[in-house]
This record gives structure tokens, sequence and C-alpha cells, in this order.
């Protein structure tokens, strides 16, 4: 019996600790630089989960379209609705269901502006 306390107590603990969220997300604006110039393709619709625990926090998009499966550290924690994951080529910011994705790729003169609206799933 105290075993059984035990492990519900542990389970009830680390269960609290991660945790997830997933959005759906319908795409507004798809663009693209190249050398210049613009180019505005189809926005794209797209799924991503957030996982947050005490060491790291993720963001893990869905199969298919451009982020295709990728995932990213989140730099800036607020909470599900407000946070930030940046690295050495790309931004991506959410606020309120509101997300924001660019990424600058020099070597190729390229560059990359997503947005979309988001909701939870």
């Amino acid at each position: 019996m105290r075993s059984a306390i035990a492990t519900a107590t542990i389970t009830m603990l680390f269960s609290s600790l991660a945790s997830a969220q997933v959005f759906y997300c319908q795409g507004t604006q798809f663009l693209a630089i190249e050398d210049h110039k613009l180019e505005n393709y189809k926005p794209e619709n797209f799924k991503f989960q957030l996982n947050k625990d005490l060491d790291k926090s993720i963001i893990k998009f869905g199969q298919g379209g451009y982020f295709n499966g990728s995932e990213s550290y989140i730099s800036h924690w607020g909470n599900y609705d407000r946070w930030i994951a940046a690295d050495q080529n790309s931004v991506i910011s959410f606020d309120n269901g509101n997300f924001y994705a660019a990424e600058s790729y020099a070597a190729v003169k390229k560059g990359i502006l997503i947005t979309a609206k988001c909701d939870k799933f």
C-alpha cells in the first residue's frame, strides 16, 4: 500500500512538471526574398507542439509543408501563449495566437517570412 501511494505521488509530481500543448495554424503570409527578388507563396497551414519541462522547452512541427517535422529550442519562455525560439539563422515568435517566423541565409542571399494565426488544438 505504501509503495502504491509513493508511486502515485511521484507520477503526479513528474506529470505536473512536464507538459505539452498543440496548436493548429492557418497561414496568412509566406514570403521569400532570393537575390533581392520578392516571391509571394501560397500560405501553408501547419501544426506544432510545445513541450515544456524543467530543463528545456521545445517547439516541434508536424509533418509536411515548409517546417516538416523540424524542431527548435525555445529561448525565451513566457507561457504557452507567449514565447520566442531563436538560433543563428531564424527567429520564431508567438504572441496570443499570432505566429511569426523569419529566417535569413546571407550565404545564399535568401530570407523567409511566414506568418499565421493559431488556435489551441
